[in-house]
């Protein structure tokens, strides 16, 4: 069958040659189209490490009055909103989100002390003892407790919890569990040293960027007293028991929040699940990605339309050969597979030439890579948290494997609407005139 097909080709090829061209062209095309749109769909649906789905964010708000509020007051009242939060029957748990946590665009960030290719990684606050880890969902990393949700141990002024990508940056090949994170800058030789005392699971800082070292720096009531200088960026963050749904828990306490959770000029207010806070975070990112996939989908469906309506009139025109298979006793679903195959031999070989051209055009400029903290790339953090989109060869052939499904449905279409009718044709009909 297949020395048939090449058969068939070759003694077609001048009707074949412009359609080949054409292949070669929408296969490259549509790679360099539909890449970044790939890459960038990749990122805003990857998982951030932790459990978004069964999250509240609550914020916090203060009502004006002369009287003077103190920053003691104020944080008072504020684990008050958390304590009455705590105690609603679809929460299981409840933490305090500073300006510097999940999906925040106040970005706090280091330069890694001992990394020469630059890079840096995010600062995330949490209070001590406040539930932080257990609310989030964030598991543990190596040890006996691997894969659980991190349990809080005791912790001092200069204790720190950092991700696994983190602690591979700074510690590689190593156990990280008391080691410094500055060791090999000047802080620590000036006496400041902040020991890791846990390794908890990567996650993402924010969808934009595509890898993210976390340092979770904890803080004590005192210090969280002394920054309580407004509500400015903090919130509630409440974890749903199973089976609750947070957006129901919004629908359903909506008003009551707004109401009863008060406490002194504080107020709770503005419930939304984390998902919907999470898109909203990143609206910039989805709005540029929607565009681009508005403009990459309105461009691949012309392609593909041509190819289309390409091979529905080269097949439409191949009575004559269906009547001549018909002659030898083929039948309708062997006629129709082989013209199929026909059209897939060839967009294949198009697909080979145009992804060819392709690799070497891109192997010189660089794939599509998400953004990086500081513009600049750390080689340790990549071999650390390895994405899909960081090796070359795994890239290419994720994007040009779409590229060929999306071809040969096409291809497969425009055959086979037309191949249904010429496979019926009897063979008197279709030899008539010879």
């Amino acid at each position: 069958m297949i020395k048939l097909i090449f058969k068939n080709i070759l003694a077609n090829r001048g009707r074949y040659l412009p359609v080949m061209v054409e292949l070669i062209l929408i296969a490259a095309v549509a790679w360099l189209v539909l890449e970044p749109v790939i890459v960038q769909k990749y990122l805003l649906d990857r998982h951030p490490g932790y459990e978004p789905d069964r999250l509240v964010r609550i914020e916090v708000g203060e009502r004006s009055s002369a009287e003077e509020y103190s920053r003691a007051d104020r944080y008072a009242d504020l684990l008050r909103l958390l304590s009455r939060l705590r105690s609603f029957p679809e929460v299981e748990s409840a933490t305090i989100a500073t300006s510097k946590s999940f999906e925040s665009r106040n970005i706090n960030a280091n330069s890694y002390p001992c990394d020469s290719t630059g890079g840096a990684y995010f600062e995330v606050d949490f209070v001590k003892g406040q539930d932080f880890f257990k609310t989030f969902g964030i598991r543990s990393s190596g040890g006996p407790d691997d894969g659980k949700v991190f349990s809080e141990p005791p912790l001092g002024d200069h204790d720190r919890i950092v991700s696994r990508g983190m602690a591979q940056v700074m510690h590689p090949g190593v156990n990280p569990i008391d080691h410094y994170i500055n060791e090999y800058s000047e802080t620590y030789t000036h006496g400041r040293k902040d020991l890791i005392v846990g390794v908890v699971e990567d996650a993402v800082y924010l969808p934009r960027f595509s890898r993210s070292a976390i340092v979770y720096i904890p803080k004590s009531d005192e210090d969280m007293e002394k920054n309580m200088g407004g509500f400015y960026n903090t919130s509630l963050i409440a974890r749903m028991k199973p089976g609750v749904s947070p957006a129901d828990f919004v629908r359903d306490n909506y008003e009551t929040i707004g109401r009863d959770l008060r406490s002194g000029r504080a107020y709770a207010h503005s419930p939304m699940t984390f998902s919907e806070y999470r898109d909203i975070q990143s609206i910039d990112m989805r709005k540029g990605n929607f565009l681009m996939s508005a403009l990459a989908l309105f461009l691949i469906v012309n392609l593909f339309l041509c190819v289309t309506g390409s091979f529905y009139l080269q097949t439409r025109d191949r009575s004559r050969d269906a009547g001549i298979m018909r002659a030898f006793g083929a039948s309708r679903a062997s006629i129709m597979l082989n013209l199929i195959a026909e059209g897939w031999m060839m967009t294949i070989l198009a697909w080979i030439i145009g992804c060819a051209g392709v690799y070497f055009w891109v192997e010189k400029d660089g794939l599509t890579k998400g953004q990086e903290l500081m513009d600049q790339p750390s080689q340790r953090l990549v071999e650390a948290i390895p994405l899909w989109i960081d090796n070359f060869g795994q890239h290419f052939a994720i994007v040009s494997a779409v590229v060929l499904g999306l071809m040969l449905l096409s291809v497969t279409l425009g055959i086979w609407l037309p191949a249904r009718h010429i496979s019926r044709v009897s063979p008197v009909d279709a030899l008539r005139e010879e």
